[in-house]
This record gives structure tokens, sequence and C-alpha cells, in this order.
């Protein structure tokens, strides 16, 4: 948490108007620490600042393709929520 608190107190000083993906695990809580640092600085926007959780993706579309018989690639499963096992979901359908 340190690391990304530095991280983005930097960004919001040299480059406040940059858009920031965060893929530092856990998405949840780094998210918002980031949030809590741009407010503090004064240049927070919420269209601005994004979770990255492709990898959630990646792995439902994996564990469905196995259960089908058919290649990750061919299968498209969305994935909504936060990035960890209580807040994750993927949107699964007939």
């Amino acid at each position: 948490a340190g690391i990304v608190r530095n991280l983005v107190e930097q960004i919001a000083v040299t480059c406040p108007k940059a858009c920031i993906g965060i893929i530092t695990n856990p998405v949840n809580t780094t998210v918002a620490i980031a949030a809590e640092v741009l407010k503090k600085a004064g240049v927070y926007d919420k269209n601005k600042l994004f979770g990255v959780t492709t990898l959630d993706i990646i792995r439902s579309n994996t564990f469905v393709a196995e259960l089908k018989g058919k290649q990750p690639q061919d299968i498209n499963v969305p994935v909504i929520g936060g990035h960890s096992g209580v807040t994750i979901l993927p949107l699964l359908s007939q």
C-alpha cells in the first residue's frame, strides 16, 4: 500500500490529469488508497482512476472453457464486482 501511495502522490504532482490503472493486489484496497491520495491533493477525477481486473476475466473464460471442452478465446464470461473472493462475480448464462 505504501508503494502505491508514494507513486500516486508523485502522479498527483507531476501529471494530475493522468489516467491511472491500478493492477496491484489487492485491487479493491489499492484503488481506494489511490483515490484518497488524489482527493487530498485536490486532483481526484473518478473517470480517470481504474482498477484493472483482466486476470479475473481470463480465469473465468479458462474455467468455463475447460468445463465445456472449448478454447478460452472462444468463451466470454463478463466479471463484475471487486477483485476478491467475496466481491467478484462472473456473469454466467445459458
